[in-house]
Order: C-alpha cells, then sequence, then structure tokens
C-alpha cells in the first residue's frame, strides 16, 4: 500500500507543478500601448480564456484566423475589446462564425474567419473599427502588429498577459515563400500574402494579430513560429469583396 501510494506521488507531482509555470507571464514582443492606441484591437476567447487576436471591421464583426474557431460552437466563443491586459476591457458573445470557403490549414492565402457578435459593441476611444488597406503597400513599408506574443521559447508554459505593439517591416513575397519553403513545407506562401520580418529570435504572436500599414488593416497573421523567419500574414485587401459581402461593409 505504501508503495502504491508513493508512485501515485512521483506521477501527480510533475502535473501539479504545471499550473504554477503556466500563469507566469511571458516576456513579451515590441511596446505595451494604451488601449486608445490600437482600438480595434479584439481577442478571440473560447470558454473565456484567450486563444486569438482578431481585428474591429465595425461593431458587428470581428476578423481572426480561422484556425481560432474551426470546428467550435459559436457560444463557446466570444471576444474582448477596450483592452490592454488579458482579461480587461468588454466583452461580448459571438453568435455566428463564418470562415473563409478556401480557407485550409496549409494554404496561408484565405486562413480568414468573421465572428459576427451577438449585440452591436459601443464605440468609445478605446473601442473603434478599422478599414481595409485601398492599395498594395510596397515591399519595406513600416507596419506594425499588435495583440499578444513571446519572446520565450517556452510560449506554451507561460501566458502572455499584457497588449503589446511592435513595429515590423513588410519583407519580400519570394525571398519568404523559399524561406518558410524549407522550414515549413507544407506551408504555401502566394501574391495573396504578406510577410513581416524578424530581427530577433522570438516567437509570433498569437494568430489572428492584425497587421497594420497608415492606420488601415493590411493583414491578419496566419502563420508564425519561434524563429528568426518572416511571420505569414493574409493579404485583406485581396479579400476585401468577401469581407464586405458578408459584412455589409
Amino acid at each position: 500500500m505504501l508503495q502504491a501510494a508513493f508512485v501515485l506521488c512521483l506521477v501527480i507531482l510533475p502535473w501539479s507543478a504545471v499550473p504554477e509555470i503556466r500563469v507566469q507571464e511571458c516576456e513579451s514582443a515590441g511596446d505595451q500601448p494604451a488601449a486608445e492606441d490600437v482600438p480595434w484591437q479584439a481577442m478571440v476567447q473560447f470558454k473565456k480564456i484567450g486563444i486569438c487576436n482578431g481585428a474591429i471591421l465595425n461593431t458587428n464583426y470581428i476578423l481572426t484566423a480561422p484556425d481560432c474557431v474551426r470546428d467550435k460552437v459559436p457560444s463557446d466563443l466570444g471576444v474582448r475589446v477596450g483592452y490592454r491586459r488579458r482579461y480587461d476591457g468588454d466583452f461580448a458573445g459571438v453568435c455566428q462564425v463564418i470562415i473563409h470557403p478556401q480557407s485550409s490549414k496549409t494554404n496561408q492565402s484565405s486562413n480568414l474567419a468573421l465572428l459576427k457578435l451577438c449585440e452591436p459593441l459601443d464605440p468609445s476611444e478605446t473601442i473603434k473599427e478599422i478599414g481595409i488597406i485601398d492599395k498594395q503597400p510596397k515591399n519595406g513599408a513600416e507596419a506594425f502588429i499588435s495583440g499578444y506574443g513571446s519572446y520565450n521559447n517556452s510560449v506554451y508554459y507561460c501566458d502572455p498577459l499584457t497588449l503589446r505593439k511592435k513595429a515590423v517591416q513588410l519583407y519580400d513575397l519570394k525571398a519568404c515563400a523559399a524561406e518558410r519553403k524549407l522550414s515549413a513545407p507544407t506551408i504555401s506562401v502566394t501574391d495573396l500574402n504578406f510577410c513581416a520580418e524578424k530581427k530577433e529570435r522570438l516567437c509570433s504572436f498569437h494568430k489572428g494579430a492584425p497587421l497594420v500599414v497608415d492606420g488601415k488593416l493590411a493583414g491578419i497573421l496566419s502563420f508564425g513560429d519561434c524563429s528568426t523567419e518572416p511571420d505569414v500574414f493574409v493579404n485583406v485587401l485581396y479579400h476585401k469583396k468577401w469581407v464586405q459581402a458578408n459584412t455589409k461593409i
């Protein structure tokens, strides 16, 4: 009996230590903006736990990545807006999920999903919609990403609690495709994407993070990892008609 109890303790102790590690805040990429600096920022939640980023398109719709919401019941999803730390701000329920018909786990060109909110958001200084870019920005253009991310390669064992904003430059698509083909051969990068450079070895923001150029939404983060290789975004400009048709904006 004593031997069995001893074995049980050996099994339980390592698992009991994991939650303590997970609740530590990660050292995150970029600066800490005020909520009014990125008022279009949204956090997608599953059963009240933050899982992805998103952008406020209007008071009724959030744009994010489909990997965050695929095969999930809308009533289990929610969105938090107007926040600076993970569980601050206003909460809105999700009543409908609309996934781009050409989306797949390997096709990064159409990886978009719309979340229709059950109730419209109340606009304020910290809650505002963002428009979509009208023209294609050039390689090397200045941009920024906002959301949650981590320098820590042990990202699965920590919780990035604070909203971040990081300046980046758009990266040549052909070079990006070649680099990503070596590191992630199942991931395709096409003319319907943007890539953003990484100058340091750090983990990407969570999926769905908005890429903003000149105050307008250019991309939604579709693929990244803990390397120096470029992040891959869906170019929202190429999907503007799909967005408009499904949100009436």
